[in-house]
């Protein structure tokens, strides 16, 4: 049922007194049945348009905007929060960033309120792939990281593999190549898991009766993102083959799902690896087939990455024209969306391209380019934007001595007295001008101004205002009427009673003889001089570059009490304050940056803690894992090989653990896991190490030995530490462990090999009586 067949039911049960009854206090009061037809009907067309976001995203954010309003008038806040998610998923799509920032925020904001916690993990993962394509590693690695722990806690293994797969995606655009692999490889033993009962699972995604769930091909759409993923894996540490191998796998698997987008990527991975692989036509092919379905989905962001992978192409190939029109494209929609990392790459590229040609101004140009987005905010950009505010002064500077001694060499044609009053002038405007351009204090700008132009011109009013362009306001900064001081105030940009607002609007100096005649002419009303005093004026406003930054007036109780040569000396001193403006601008700016650039520098090394944390650590309990294990082993042998003491492996396998995780869940078992490895460690001295290697697996490494009798000691200690049960609702469970135990040297003198016989002698016990201990014995 349509959602206006459904208003005429009820409209037509209300006349006919049915039991479906209208109230304009309480809005439609619908029958069960007939809602639920709704949602369903509205569920199912929210499906379509999340598939349609990826193949053709212009048509998709066109539906959900029906679709959203639908929502909002069933009151059905799940499908308005996916309406957004969607309409976010089709804006990335057409690289749109600002408005797929705003409504996945929107979404995550209302899935939040309402808990939907599934809904929130997908949500998630968007704004971890809207971060990545903007270089905000440290906001994507948070999104990905988000979605892993909200898997966690409801135990959904395909969401826990999605977001493996988005964490490793991230890592692989940090550049931990090796880091990213563990959890793509993670990603592919859940998904191992999920392949089993695919039919069955599958079937349990598709939509409920009563809401919405866009994961009903998810398994498939994994399968191919994994496979691209661990092509551009192999892609950045130089193997080729691999990648190719891992692409075409990826290929064959959206032929089942038809992802257009990741069909798109896909292409572009092949392209670039049969460049470098030297198959240059081959990487032509696939790129131009990819743009020209790129082009025909409308894939704007898609097209972007495409075009640079062109360019490169074309680079090589020596047809530089082309390159540098294909990058300015580029260029153009990146800076539009701030699409930092594309927008880079293309300024490199171009760079490359123009230096290639011989034009070594635009690459120097363009270099500059590359590396202040590079860097984000760099002591390369705050000293640019010095270089250009020293040039802007020394043009006006420049301009106004021009200015200044053309009026002197007329002035010379004048009387001695008009000669000596501009002498007069040109140095007060000298003096103003040093001062002021010397000073970052407005107030202080202000009143030196003020008391300067006092001792030449009528000054019984006086104004200095700056223009407030972001917040449409004009900030007086000094205001002095009639010769009283009044308080600084602000006033909105577009006021109709302000001659500064009208100055400021329409970048002109104005001059009137006798306010009462000609007010009309700027202003409604003259408010600001509601004492009627004030007969004559000058308001200039402060230009640099053609925009404005403020406006200075003097005032007269005198009608026409200003000259020509007053109105002159008033622009060249709004030149002078201009100047003073933009260094105080440029100051505030150099302060803003620096903040900036420390918090930029303290999120990257957070990151890189995180990052560090993640590779080196068992991600449940905390411990060090086994890449970690191996580093610290190897390093225990030397030193007690330098100290001729003894390193001890004791590997550690729970005794039934199993039917605890069946019984309880994984949520629990996990719960128990980080009891256990508390209790180990507490066994252990400080300089001792334990690790998390499996599953319900453990290893101990004691290190400076000095006698055999010592790992007994030890070893009973981890025994002992499973005597009390494990309290599961209430519910008392036994654990035990079984401990394989080699020694150095005795046993082995590489940390593999050491491993690998503790892990031996523990098998020993598992197939004997369980939970006890027993050293490596050589067969």
């Amino acid at each position: 049922m349509k959602w206006y067949e459904w208003a005429i039911v009820i409209i037509v049960r209300w006349y006919t007194k049915g039991e479906t009854s209208f109230s304009v206090s309480q809005g439609y009061v619908m029958e069960h049945n007939i809602y639920t037809e709704l949602v369903q009907e509205l569920n199912k067309e929210l499906e379509i348009a999340w598939k349609l976001s990826s193949a053709h995203p212009i048509l998709a954010i066109e539906k959900v905007e029906t679709l959203f309003h639908r929502a909002e008038e069933l009151q059905y806040q799940k499908g308005k929060a996916w309406a957004l998610l969607i309409k976010s998923r089709s804006a990335f799509m057409m690289s749109n960033m600002e408005l797929a920032n705003s409504s996945v925020n929107k979404a995550i904001s209302m899935f939040q309120k309402d808990n939907e916690i599934s809904s929130l993990a997908e949500a998630f993962l968007i704004k971890s792939a809207i971060s990545l394509k903007q270089g905000s590693l440290d906001k994507a690695l948070n999104a990905a990281t988000k979605t892993l722990e909200i898997a966690k806690s409801c135990n959904d293994i395909l969401l826990e593999a999605r977001a493996e797969n988005g964490l490793g995606e991230v890592l692989l655009k940090a550049g931990a190549v090796h880091e990213s692999l563990e959890y793509l490889m993670q990603a592919s033993s859940y998904l191992k898991k999920l392949e089993n009962n695919f039919k069955q699972e599958s079937s349990d995604i598709v939509f409920s009766e009563d809401e919405y769930s866009p994961a009903d091909d998810e398994i498939l759409n994994l399968h191919a993102r994994l496979f691209y993923n661990l092509g551009n894996a192999f892609l950045s540490i130089g193997e080729t083959n691999n990648a190719i191998e891992h692409f075409e796998l990826a290929l064959e698997s959206t032929e089942q799902n038809q992802d257009n987008t990741l069909e798109l990527l896909i292409y572009k991975g092949l392209s670039i690896a049969y460049r470098r692989n030297g198959n240059r036509s081959k990487a032509q092919d696939l790129l131009f087939h990819a743009i020209e379905f790129a082009q025909t989905l409308q894939q704007d962001l898609m097209l972007l990455e495409l075009y640079l992978e062109q360019a490169l192409i074309l680079i090589e190939a020596d047809i530089y024209p082309e390159a540098i029109e294909t990058l300015s494209r580029v260029i153009a929609e990146g800076e539009k969306n701030r699409l930092l990392p594309l927008l880079s790459e293309a300024y490199r590229l171009r760079s490359l391209a123009y230096e290639l040609m011989g034009d070594a101004a635009a690459a120097l140009e363009d270099y500059k380019q590359f590396h202040k987005n590079q860097e984000a905010i760099s002591g390369e950009q705050i000293a640019q934007s010095k270089r250009d505010a020293e040039i802007i002064f020394e043009l006006e500077r420049s301009k106004n001595e021009a200015e200044i001694y053309r009026l002197r060499i007329v002035e010379l044609r004048q009387h001695k007295e008009e000669l000596e009053q501009s002498n007069k002038r040109l140095h007060a405007v000298m003096e103003i001008g040093r001062v002021v351009t010397a000073s970052l204090d407005l107030q202080e700008i202000a009143r030196t101004v003020y008391e300067s132009l006092s001792m030449l011109i009528d000054v019984s009013g006086f104004s200095l205002a700056q223009n407030d362009e972001a917040h449409n306001q004009i900030h007086f900064i000094l205001f002095i009427e009639a010769g009283k001081l009044h308080e600084p105030f602000t006033i909105t940009a577009d006021s109709k009673e302000s001659f500064a607002a009208y100055v400021i609007k329409n970048k002109e100096l104005i001059k009137l003889d006798n306010i009462e005649l000609e007010y009309k002419k700027y202003v409604e009303h003259v408010s600001l001089f509601g004492d009627r005093k004030t007969k004559s004026l000058i308001f200039a406003p402060f230009l640099i570059g053609g925009k404005v930054l403020g406006a200075i007036s003097v005032q007269s109780m005198k009608e026409r009490a200003y000259t020509d040569e007053d109105v002159e000396l008033l622009r060249l001193v709004s030149n002078y304050i201009a100047i003073a403006l933009e260094n105080s601008q440029n100051h505030a700016e150099l302060l803003r940056l620096n903040e900036a650039l420390r918090a930029e520098k303290e999120a990257l090394e957070q990151l890189t803690k995180k990052v560090s944390r993640l590779a080196n650590h068992d991600g449940l309990t905390g411990l060090p894992n086994r890449l970690l294990l191996g580093e610290l082993l190897d390093k225990a042998i030397l030193r007690a090989a330098r100290h001729e003491t003894m390193v001890a492996v004791f590997f550690l396998d729970l005794d039934n653990f199993k039917p605890i995780n069946d019984r309880f869940g994984h949520h629990t078992g996990d719960l128990v896991l980080i009891e256990v490895a508390h209790r180990f460690k507490n066994a252990l001295r400080a300089m001792d190490v334990i690790a998390r290697v499996g599953g319900d697996e453990f290893v101990a490494l004691l290190t400076d030995l000095q006698d055999f009798e010592s790992s007994i000691v030890v070893a009973e200690k981890l025994l002992n530490t499973l005597n009390d049960p494990i309290y599961i609702e209430n519910m008392p469970c036994n654990l035990g462990v079984s401990i394989g135990i080699a020694l150095f040297p005795k046993d082995g003198k590489q940390g593999d090999d050491l491993l690998r016989k503790a892990d031996e002698a523990m098998y020993e016990i598992k197939r004997k009586n369980k939970n006890g201990y027993a050293f490596y014995q050589k067969k």
